[in-house]
């Protein structure tokens, strides 16, 4: 997948800005990920499990309980995070979870060198592992394997649910660090996607409703007119969450990205968990859009669309781009102008590229998109504006995609992905980080900024 990107050399020791191209790595983009059903272990996923018999057995007598069970599962998760690199923070307070998926994972033959990576995952985890889920969930930690190899495609890795396996392409040993460690984190958070709930499932369509696709009403069998594993939710998705959890910038998938966050600027984070993280996936989002008034051809035309914008295809069909689904969505939930909302506005822009021909994705509301939003040449301008108005900022290299907006920490920021000048060796490129800026949309402010290290650039693959 090519990818025109730009590099913005900034000089802010005298405050300027000069743009400049650079290339991104094509095969960065293309992450094929295999949907099958699962065999390795004999859990059934949470969904799937049965009602077992009633007996009239007599209760087992209570046992004693240990007198502080909470302390005793604390001084040992806090021990094992300490082991491993793992603030207290992450753990979200579950130690007990914790030091169950320590077991499972220390446990694990087939992870290699690769083990230090599964522990930054708990956060993850933490965050959206349901009670229901868990013993499951750690059986597959368990039987989890992680790869290094080349591949014979040319993608930067890839995740198989059928044997539970990531592979690494061993071409990113070569790249810089952080590029094949996100590609491990990238492969990592599909594992967490299709085994958190169990394996995925696609959603199938008839004219009026979405359903799952082992769950379709007998009498509609007949009247199947498409189905879809939403594959841009798949991989936006997991280019959105590393984002949020481990490297504050994205760097691939930019349409799906953007427009997940349009999503969750509109109908909040809970939906946007519960679609990527749950098992029938794609008929949790189908089913929201339904209720939101678009038809099932009308998805099937924008997911294909955003399948084309994801992995730099020509679209076939009918297209409907993503900005047009939001501003449709903005104007039903919100009732209001969206062109007064420049929060929203600058959303649209992030997922909108020139390169996005609209003779080939044309949209209702082109003239808007072309005339009032920015161009390549004003948005250097504004990203200047926006990094000048920032006290004490260092030295830096700004790479592209120019800006995004993301929710970090539950608020929308920009965020942008960064060198700092000078900060390694000669002989060694210089890592790199994010730069985070609180920016008030509605005055047009940036109030303040955060230079974030992502936690993977310590860990060795």
């Amino acid at each position: 997948m090519l990818r025109k990107s730009h590099r913005l050399a900034c000089l802010l020791l005298s405050l300027s800005v000069l743009p400049c191209m650079a290339g991104l790595s094509a095969c960065d983009d293309l992450r094929l990920r295999k949907i099958e059903p699962s065999a390795s272990t004999t859990l059934g996923p949470p969904h799937s499990a049965t009602t077992e018999p009633t007996t009239t057995e007599e209760p087992a007598a209570t046992p004693t309980p240990d007198p502080d069970p909470d302390h005793a599962a604390m001084a040992e998760a806090l021990e094992l995070a300490a082991k491993h690199g793992i603030p207290e923070e992450d753990l979200r307070g579950r130690y007990d979870l914790f030091v169950r998926f320590c077991r499972n994972t220390e446990s694990n033959g087939r992870l290699g060198e690769f083990a230090d990576y599964v522990y930054l995952l708990f956060p993850l985890i933490a965050d959206h592992i349901k009670p229901e889920s868990e013993e499951y969930f750690l059986a597959k930690v368990g039987s989890l394997k992680i790869q290094s190899r080349q591949l014979k495609r040319n993608h930067a890795g890839e995740y198989d649910q059928s044997d539970n396996t990531a592979t690494i392409n061993t071409l990113y040993l070569e790249s810089d660090e952080l590029s094949y460690q996100a590609t491990v984190m990238h492969e990592l958070i599909h594992f967490v996607d299709t085994t958190i709930d169990g394996p995925v499932e696609k959603a199938t369509f008839t004219v009026d409703h979405a359903y799952p696709i082992n769950d379709v009403p007998k009498d509609q069998q007949g009247s199947l007119i498409g189905a879809s594993d939403v594959e841009f939710l798949v991989e936006g998705g997991a280019e959105l969450y590393l984002s949020k959890y481990y490297t504050h910038y994205a760097r691939h998938y930019i349409p799906a990205v953007q427009f997940l966050t349009g999503l969750e600027y509109l109908c909040g984070s809970d939906l946007i968990d519960e679609a990527f993280f749950c098992h029938d996936s794609a008929y949790v989002l189908s089913d929201f859009l339904i209720s939101q008034g678009f038809t099932p051809e009308e998805l099937i035309c924008f997911y294909t669309t955003m399948y084309a914008m994801c992995y730099w295809k020509e679209p076939t069909g009918t297209v409907l781009r993503p900005e047009d689904v939001l501003i449709r969505l903005y104007e039903n939930i919100r009732g209001s102008d969206f062109r007064e909302d420049p929060a929203f506005c600058y959303i649209l822009y992030c997922i909108y590229d020139e390169d996005f021909d609209f003779d080939k994705f044309p949209s209702p509301n082109e003239e808007f998109l072309k005339s009032n939003l920015l161009s390549y040449e004003e948005g250097v301008a504004f990203l200047t504006m926006v990094l000048t108005a920032l006290p004490d900022l260092p030295e830096l290299d700004v790479y592209g995609p120019p800006i995004c907006c993301l929710f970090i920490d539950g608020k929308l920021q920009f965020a942008i992905e960064i060198t700092l000048t000078g900060s390694s060796d000669d002989d060694a490129a210089p890592p790199h980080v994010a730069l985070v800026i609180d920016y008030d949309f509605d005055t047009g402010v940036s109030r303040s900024y955060e230079i974030f290290t992502p936690p993977l650039v310590d860990k060795n693959g």
